[in-house]
């Protein structure tokens, strides 16, 4: 099965409440944040020629800055190419060599999900880093509910997954 647009925007739509509620309630008192994602096939091991992403896709839920929609994205392309959560790579000792001068992002905020040669990546900015981070995972659980529902549904309909 596939993550496209529609799929992904159904996702934000419908946990774009509880999101809001979170910027709303953080320290740094947000109207909203941005979020990209990114999701396709990846080569076997990572490398500088990681495959380009089937759907690449900013969005924003409320309101925030235009420089926020920049940290997402740098985020969700690092998340992208080394296959971990932006934590784990701004964070983690040795992990810190992936970094790129003049291109990464250090601020945590991102959630990579990787089976098999399928990666979904998303992150989000506006908010500190493990709000971003708990914001990605609210996403990325919502889209993978809906795909869920499609496979449910299958179930009750001779098998057959719907498009």
């Amino acid at each position: 099965m596939k993550i496209d647009t529609k799929l992904v925007s159904e996702a934000i739509n419908l946990m774009t409440g509880s999101i809001l509620s979170i910027a709303k309630s953080s320290a740094k008192e947000k109207k909203g944040v941005s979020v990209t994602i990114i999701y396709g096939r990846i080569n076997e091991q990572y490398d500088e020629n990681v495959a380009e992403p089937e759907l690449k896709m900013v969005h924003q839920i409320g309101e925030s800055a235009a420089k926020y929609d920049d940290f997402a994205e740098k985020k969700a392309d690092l998340s992208w190419r080394t296959g971990a959560d932006g934590r784990v790579v701004t964070e983690g000792f040795h992990s810190v060599v992936l970094l790129k001068e003049g291109k990464d992002c250090v601020y945590a905020g991102s959630y990579s999900l990787t089976i098999g040669h399928i990666r979904l990546v998303v992150a989000t900015s506006a908010l500190d880093p493990a709000e971003d981070e708990a914001i990605a995972r609210i996403i990325a659980v919502a889209i993978f509910m809906l795909l869920q529902r499609k496979v449910s549904s299958a179930r009750d309909a001779k098998g057959i997954i719907p498009e």
